[in-house]
């Protein structure tokens, strides 16, 4: 049995260490960043098919080696579209996290409009601003956030852990999980 776990443990923390690499490569601006070394990678998402359905909620905390710590899903309330689903599943994936006392933690999800929006605040130090849709959320997301948190797009082939959880949630209607 413990051989067995000891297989399981090695290809878990090799499949990590691919996707830490995969991550790396499809952001450019990876390598130039400030925070590209955080303690802690949280990998959220949501699934969402219309207005009106409930969506799904997924997040996942790993440590800088792969383990993962904790995770929650839910569903949630329709929204009126995926980018208001991926801002509330962000939301509540920081919510959590801090509740928590988890510093030091880069937020990584597949939506390219949320995510890069939040990227670029980062780096100008100023509230995101172009989503009216979702501004609100936004501007809790970033105040929530301070100097501890970070975001970064990743491809939804590193988001895979993530998206399993949002869709669940969203297929059994379930209530707010959280595991470790």
């Amino acid at each position: 049995d413990f051989s067995l776990w000891q297989e399981a443990n090695n290809i878990n923390t090799q499949h990590f260490s691919r996707l830490t690499t995969i991550n790396a490569k499809e952001s450019p601006s990876s390598s130039h960043s400030t925070h590209s070394n955080p303690f802690f990678y949280c990998y959220v998402d949501a699934s969402w098919i219309d207005p009106t359905k409930k969506a799904g909620i997924g997040w996942i905390l790993v440590d800088a080696h792969g383990k993962h710590l904790i995770k929650g899903s839910s569903s949630i309330e329709p929204t009126n579209t995926a980018l208001e689903a991926e801002a509330k599943a962000l939301l509540e994936a920081v919510l959590q996290v801090k509740r928590l006392n988890y510093h030091q933690v880069t937020f990584c999800g597949d939506s390219t409009s949320l995510y890069r929006c939040l990227e670029e605040a980062g780096k100008q130090c100023h509230p995101p601003h172009g989503h009216m849709e979702i501004q609100s959320y936004l501007e809790d997301i970033v105040e929530l956030a301070a100097i501890d948190f970070r975001f970064k797009f990743v491809g939804r082939n590193v988001n895979f852990l993530a998206d399993a959880l949002a869709k669940q949630a969203r297929t059994v209607e379930s209530a707010y999980v959280i595991s470790w």
